[in-house]
């Protein structure tokens, strides 16, 4: 039995945030090990430094120590506590099987056992250890008969290290912040060329075929600006070849199809057509003017692919404009004009505009139900046109799907006349949507800009 694959797709990050996390770990990392190689190379020099000069100054002493017991009773205590020495510098002296030292030396037993050892064999040896919490150097000489000792403290030293520790956390922090922040400005810099990129795609994926990218004389994009356009290029001619071929194929079934409607309706019209057949006969009928609508959508779409794209604008008034396709489309009267809006003037192609709403109300008669009100309102920038139906409204993740080409929401649509209504909304510089009815059903909402006469 095998074992399944998990084939949920990964999320990946983005290239921009990639970008600026490589060079965020970089500014990071290399003031974090600039630091740490700062602070082993300074400490180092520091506790070398200390422990030369602690072995100058025991030598020194051991050479007094020296000549002092040399002579006859002489006093220990005091040969020792007359030896030059910070105060907290402590001095013991193991001299012949007793323990001397200075009035600020500790016990012996605190003493490093191995090094106290070592010392005592013969053997000059230095160790830093802790003793009550205070990190000291102690340093044992030998002498003849005679072990010298003496306990640095290294407390300055120590505070100089915790000193020195904290400014380099502080500067590498800083460091890393900035180069967080240089990192992430970086990435976007970096990657700034590719947003040109990325707006000439959707603009083809919004279906402006005739977008191309203008390298700008960058020898990293022009490749790219070359390849892209030669792409956008060959797909205008594919999309332009492809609604030549529509328009022609639907110019000859035109004709043949409006000669098959004139007889249809001259036979429909007739007394002798047998009842047994009328409704054969009627089914028919339907499937022909159904057929008719979408020939006639397919030269639309045609007309507009061979270049006939320029807006022929005149003077209309808004509102009766859209109240004359809106009534004759349901076939009663359906619109609402808003009164302070009655008498606005508009420089529209008339034609585009009947077919915009004459498909919208279309297709809320067909597939929503019926047609519940056209409204037609002022707005900040020029009339915006409201179409209600009774549907079950439509579905957020069909919204904008809705006007793409061939796509429909029923089984009896052909998926033509809402991308009509987006293609010639677009063209006035406008914008199409669809949303909720308050109480139900859907609403198409077109936007004109103010061009007015």
């Amino acid at each position: 039995m095998t074992g399944s694959r998990d084939l949920t797709p990964r999320r990946v990050t983005g290239l921009r945030t990639r970008v600026g996390l490589a060079l965020a770990a970089t500014a990071v990392l290399v003031p974090a090990l600039l630091a740490l190689t700062l602070w082993f190379v300074v400490t180092s020099y520091l506790v070398s430094q200390r422990e030369r000069l602690a072995l100058a100054q025991a030598e020194s002493n051991v050479a007094v120590v020296e000549r002092a017991l040399g002579q006859p009773d002489t006093p220990i205590p005091e040969v020792l506590n007359g030896l030059p020495r910070t105060t907290d510098t402590a001095i013991l002296l193991r001299h012949r099987g007793g323990w001397y030292g200075t009035s600020v030396a500790p016990n012996p037993d605190a003493l490093p056992k191995a090094l106290t050892q070592l010392v005592m064999t013969g053997t000059a040896a230095s160790q830093r250890v802790s003793m009550g919490g205070t990190p000291v150097l102690v340093i044992g000489l030998p002498m003849t008969e005679t072990s010298y000792l003496q306990v640095f403290p290294l407390t300055e030293l120590d505070e100089t290290h915790r000193t020195l520790s904290t400014a380099l956390v502080g500067v590498s922090t800083l460091a890393a912040a900035a180069g967080v922040f240089l990192g992430r400005a970086a990435g976007r810099r970096a990657l700034a060329p590719l947003s040109p990129v990325i707006e000439a795609t959707k603009a083809i994926a919004d279906g402006n075929l005739a977008t191309r990218l203008d390298g700008a004389g960058d020898p990293d994009l022009d490749e790219v600006a070359t390849a892209f356009n030669r792409t956008a290029e060959r797909l205008q001619r594919r999309v332009a070849a492809d609604e030549r071929f529509a328009g022609d194929v639907s110019h000859e079934m035109r004709t043949t199809l409006m000669a098959m409607l004139n007889a249809f309706e001259l036979v429909e019209s007739g007394p002798d057509l047998p009842p047994a057949s009328r409704e054969a006969f009627v089914l028919l009928g339907t499937e022909l003017r159904r057929f008719s609508v979408m020939v006639e959508e397919l030269l639309e779409i045609s007309r507009a692919g061979e270049g006939d794209v320029g807006l022929v604008l005149e003077q209309v008034i808004i509102g009766d404009l859209v109240a004359a396709a809106a009534d004759r489309t349901a076939g009663r009267q359906v619109t609402h004009i808003s009164p302070s809006i009655e008498r606005l003037r508009m420089r529209v192609d008339k034609r585009r505009i009947e077919r915009v709403v004459t498909n919208l109300v279309h297709n809320a008669e067909v597939h929503g139900n019926g047609v519940v009100q056209v409204a037609v309102e002022p707005y900040a920038h020029g009339a915006r046109i409201f179409v209600d139906d009774a549907g079950p409204g439509v579905a957020p993740d069909r919204r904008e799907r809705i006007f793409e080409r061939f796509a429909t929401e029923t089984a009896g649509g052909v998926g033509l006349g809402l991308s009509i209504v987006a293609r010639h909304v677009h063209q006035h510089g406008g914008s199409v949507w669809v949303g909720d009815r308050p109480g139900g059903g859907a609403r198409f909402i077109v936007e004109l800009p103010e061009e007015r006469a």
